[in-house]
């Protein structure tokens, strides 16, 4: 399984997640153009983080 790159992480965390542990994000789902992640969805044991325009 591949990893999350650290930098969209980042930006998915800062921008809408910041309750959420790096560490216990199983994935990561981009629904940017450019890919920088500051729009989508985290998925945790605890749920799915998403943000919602």
């Amino acid at each position: 399984m591949e990893e999350i790159p650290e930098k969209k992480l980042n930006n998915a965390i800062s921008t809408y997640a910041e309750s959420v542990e790096k560490t216990k994000v199983y994935a990561l789902v981009d629904t940017t153009l450019f890919g920088s992640a500051k729009e989508g969805m985290l998925f945790t044991k605890a749920g799915i983080t998403f943000l919602k325009h």
